[in-house]
């Protein structure tokens, strides 16, 4: 594995009760993306884990 650069953006993700937000930050702190979706709670643990890898996609390459 290698170690990620020290300028790549990074990839930060809330999970709450009713939303899952996401966002991409670039190293100085400047959000460069953001997405919200709401949390598929009443659907199980997987559903919930898919939303949040949905959502970090998202915000990595929005619309693809």
């Amino acid at each position: 594995m290698t170690a990620p650069h020290p300028d790549a953006p990074v990839i930060g993700l809330d999970l709450g009760g009713t939303k899952i937000a996401a966002a991409l930050v670039g190293a100085e702190g400047t959000v460069l993306a953001r997405h919200t979706r709401p949390t598929p709670a009443t659907r199980g643990a997987g559903a919930v884990l898919d939303a949040l890898a949905e959502a970090a996609r998202e915000v990595w390459a929005p619309g693809t």
